[in-house]
């Protein structure tokens, strides 16, 4: 979990620093393709070292999403509206993590494969964001046509 908060930190910091030259919707699917990499690297990793390392690797993906998710709500919502969409996402991300904490901690398997569902998890999100993007800009597309 420190390699994991250590690469989100440097993650963030880097992002900071030097901003990448993508859309947050497109940094958002990088990210949570990478968190996934790095979490599935990690449950296959038989030791110690490549284990940190490829937590490292997941913290470095995770840090950049979250400001991108918040550039992302703050630049499709409304003023008005900003505060309640902000609140309802924290809402439902701290109830999701809780859930998630809730059937990890009674289902009777062991922690490679929770790391690995949580990994397909990961990836599925990336995909199904990407394949998302990929239609809002042909739609975008053909109404500016």
């Amino acid at each position: 979990m420190t390699c994991f908060a250590v690469g989100a930190t440097a993650g963030a910091l880097g992002l900071a620093r030097r901003p990448v030259p993508i859309a947050p919707q497109w940094l958002a699917a990088l990210s949570l393709l990478i968190t996934g990499i790095g979490l599935a690297g990690a449950a296959a990793a038989t030791s110690v070292i490549p284990a940190g390392a490829f937590f490292l690797l997941a913290g470095l993906g995770d840090g950049p999403l979250l400001g991108a998710t918040f550039h992302v709500r703050a630049t499709h919502t409304t003023p008005r509206d900003r505060a309640q969409v902000f609140t309802t996402g924290a809402a439902l991300k701290i109830s999701a993590a809780a859930l998630g904490a809730a059937v990890a901690g009674s289902v009777p398997v062991s922690p490679m494969i929770l790391l690995v569902g949580i990994a397909i998890t990961q990836g599925a999100a990336a995909l199904l964001l990407w394949l998302m993007l990929r239609h809002v800009g042909s739609v975008t597309k053909v109404a500016a046509d």
